[in-house]
């Protein structure tokens, strides 16, 4: 490989000095920094020619990432990490000259991509995969792409059907390009990349000896050779008259991507939000000088994760060897992160005197659970805040048979707080549940379950006449299916896998396994498939609406699907669906080709089904794949493809999808506030001890109404002391204005681009900034405060 890498290069190079009217386009800023790294000469080489005006960087993307999966602030990064690498190794005016984004083979673009772009300095998108849709053609080759909060970005599709992104300088492959625009009265010419592709082969000499050849052949399209960005100004101009895509670019293939190699999605999801938290808590830390943001730790960090969210790593398209190395270091990336965070909160433990710790990442106060973990000998255990408001802890063992306290406790917005640990008298309290058999009854709800345990019936206490679940349907109702596309095994999941459903009802064992005063916990065990085994705790909170299903499943099925169904009372045309910095709507129903086309859908933390008097949201903490047929709502939870891993999902895997019924509109609904709590819920340090010790409360600030989440606090990029930065982004789909409240002295805020750059100052009232957001706008903040 190393040796293919040199001679590649190498081969760049000297066309470069052959051919210097020919300009190449480099893709990746990982890709350069490996070059620097490792072959110093080449490198040397290469900032000669970016000098010479023979290398334009691409838009900056760290690596050419998957759309589908990461989180907005992953996207985010890969520009904003990207842009900064490409500036350290070719110059300060490489992150701004690269305003194009080139990522032809990636298997959907989210629809909150183009704000994203925008922010990030990029004018003009590129692709090729959506030639390869299976069900329809995409209308439009040059256009202009708006987001779901009307962000626009002129998009560019690689017209050429037969060879895609790869090329080669052909007269009839030439013709094709041009023949193959739909609309030639808005669009003047089109985009050919030349190469090898797939592989790396690049440019033959030959290619670019005809291109010398062709620039104004007759009987051939008038061609030339340009740079990128050179060449979609001179197709787009000013953009007058294009054609327009408002929301997502929904790739009909290879829908399997969202589901393929869940370990590495759970470990994406995992490194995302333990960066989220460690950033927050080290920037807060840092504002007072106590101590060291550990800016270089974190950067590789984030580039590890950023490398692993490549459009055929994380999709799980990619050899076993691949997947090996990204679960160990992923873990060993957690791991990093998790004794940076163990070793601050302890330290804030410790000055404040021990007992509990509490640090809520999120940004709104309130009731939180927090899951403890307890020793046998720290069973009977009474928490006591500051305030001296006392909170019993009821104790269970979850599906590793690890000890565990839960405890709903008051916690503040972006910050922590400390509890006193002190021994109980008595018992934690009664319960208000109610077992039997096959009746479940909650404070919130009453629940009928059938003989194999799945829920054939569920009424709210508050809408005790409305029944939930479709007459003959079920909720939590686990189907596998046969699984054998008919081309690529880990990227496709084909329509007619229905016709192959299995309802996997084998309960072999049921226990309630903690019955108290905070939740019920009912554990199930299934077999599954023709080898697997499936145990999964249902839970139920007294003040918490959400219904929760851990899960852990061995999993040794082949060319096999799971999926978990839901077959609700309601009959929805659309059910939303959580995307990137907000949500979008999708049909349920099969009126059109393109809705038929999508029978597997992406969505992150939650989809919701709605009518006038409430709805149903499903929940997941680290699973993409969703179907929605009228109704029926199905999460995918694992498949076992062949090719190119053989041994792709098989062994043990953990996770929790989660129920939340709602009353009236969604826009009141607890659903994504719920989401997040899933995902992200609050972490502890525990020093249990009898130490009055000092009150500790600390959050960084607040922000009014609900629409507006701050999604990431951190410190700046240009390290600048008693500095953090926040993101923030409108949740609800509509115009608002908020205020945000902080709770230390602001000097200055700033409002900026997505890569902290271009600052516009903002009125500050005394402590407090107001913000105006359009629907599902992203904004970022820099807040210098008083010393």
């Amino acid at each position: 490989t190393e040796r293919k890498v040199a001679r590649t290069f190498s081969n760049m190079l000297r066309f470069i000095q052959e051919y210097p009217e020919f300009v190449f386009l480099q893709s990746q800023p990982c890709q350069l920094e490996i070059i620097k790294n490792e072959y110093p000469q080449l490198f040397a080489g290469i900032q000669e020619a970016y000098k010479a005006g023979n290398w334009e960087p691409n838009g900056g993307m760290w690596v050419e990432a998957d759309c589908n999966i990461p989180s907005g602030e992953s996207l985010i990064r890969q520009f904003l990490v990207g842009k900064k690498v490409n500036r350290e190794l070719l110059g300060p005016e490489a992150g701004k000259a690269a305003d194009t984004l080139w990522l032809p083979d990636v298997f959907g673009y989210a629809a909150a991509l183009p704000q994203i772009l925008r922010g990030c300095g990029i004018r003009y998108f590129v692709t090729s995969k959506i030639n390869w849709n299976d069900t329809t053609r995409f209308p439009y080759e040059t256009f202009v792409w708006r987001g779901i909060d009307g962000t626009p970005v002129y998009a560019h599709f690689i017209s050429a059907r037969g060879q895609g992104y790869n090329g080669r300088v052909r007269p009839a492959a030439l013709a094709e390009v041009w023949n193959e625009v739909q609309h030639k009265e808005v669009q003047s010419g089109a985009v050919k990349s030349i190469g090898e592709g797939d592989g790396g082969g690049g440019t033959l000499r030959a290619d670019l000896e005809l291109a010398r050849r062709l620039g104004d052949m007759e009987g051939a399209p008038k061609s030339a050779w340009k740079p990128v960005s050179a060449a979609l100004e001179r197709i787009i101009g000013d953009g007058q008259g294009l054609p327009e895509w408002r929301g997502e670019l929904y790739l009909e293939l290879h829908r399997g991507t969202y589901t393929s190699q869940g370990r590495t999605k759970r470990n994406n999801r995992w490194l995302e939000f333990a960066l989220r938290e460690t950033e927050l808590l080290y920037a807060m830390r840092a504002l007072d000088g106590s101590v060291a943001y550990p800016q270089e730790v974190l950067l590789d960090a984030w580039k590890r994760t950023l490398t692993y969210q490549f459009h055929d790593i994380i999709p799980g398209s990619c050899i076993g060897r691949v997947y090996e190395e990204a679960e160990a270091d992923s873990a060993r990336i957690l791991m990093v992160l998790e004794e940076l965070e163990r070793g601050l909160r302890s330290r804030i433990l410790e000055e404040s005197g021990g007992g509990l710790l509490v640090v809520n990442s999120l940004s709104w106060d309130g009731m939180r659970l927090v899951r403890i973990p307890l020793a046998e000998a720290e069973e009977a255990v009474t928490l006591v805040s500051s305030e001296g408001v006392e909170y019993p802890v009821q104790r269970y063992e979850d599906l590793a048979g690890v000890g565990y306290g839960i405890v709903r406790l008051a916690v503040p917005a972006l910050g922590w707080e400390r509890f006193r640990a002190l021994p109980r008298t008595g018992s934690p309290g009664a319960s208000p549940f109610s077992f039997e058999g096959r009746r479940l009854e909650t404070p919130l709800y009453r629940i009928v379950f059938d003989e194999a345990g799945r829920i054939t019936s569920l009424r709210t206490k508050a809408q005790e006449d409305r029944e939930l679940v479709a007459a003959g349907g079920v909720f939590n109702g686990l189907i596998t299916a046969e699984d054998v596309p008919v081309f690529w095994d880990a990227w496709d999941l084909d329509a007619d896998w229905t016709r192959y459903i299995e309802a996997e009802t084998r309960l072999e064992a049921t226990e309630v396994m903690s019955d108290g005063p905070e939740c019920f916990r009912l554990r199930r065990g299934y077999r599954i498939g023709a080898a697997s085994r499936l145990v999964q705790d249902l839970v139920c909170y007294a003040a918490d609406p959400r219904i929760d299903f851990e899960t852990r499943v061995d999993w040794r099925e082949r060319r096999r699907l799971l999926k978990v169904e839901f077959a609700t009372a309601i009959d929805a045309v659309q059910v939303r669906c959580e995307v990137q910095y907000g949500h979008l709507f999708r049909n349920t129903h099969k009126n059109l080709p393109q809705d038929r086309a999508k029978f597997e859908m992406c969505a992150h933390k939650w989809i919701a089904l709605e009518e006038a008097e409430g709805g149903i949201a499903l929940l997941n903490d680290s699973k993409y794949g969703h179907d929605v047929s009228g109704g029926v709502m199905r999460l995918s939870l694992l498949r076992s493809p062949m090719a190119p891993d053989g041994e792709a999902d098989q062994g043990e895997h953990r996770f929790t999808y989660g129920l939340l019924p709602f009353e009236g509109a969604f826009e009141a609904s607890p659903v994504i506030r719920s989401a997040y709590e899933l995902n992200i819920p609050p972490q502890v340090e525990w020093a249990p001890r009898e130490d009055a010790g000092k009150a500790c409360r600390e959050s960084l600030c607040s922000v009014e109404g609900r629409s507006v989440i701050i999604e990431t606090v951190k410190a700046p990029e240009d390290g600048a002391a008693g500095t953090v930065v926040l993101r923030l982004y409108e949740s609800l789909g509509g115009r608002t204005e908020t205020v945000v409240r902080f709770s230390r002295g602001v000097a200055a805020v700033y409002e900026t681009d997505l890569l902290e750059e271009d600052p516009r100052p903002l009125m500050v009232t005394g402590d407090t900034v107001t913000l105006d957001f359009r629907a599902f706008e992203i904004k970022t903040l820099v807040v210098r405060f008083r010393a």
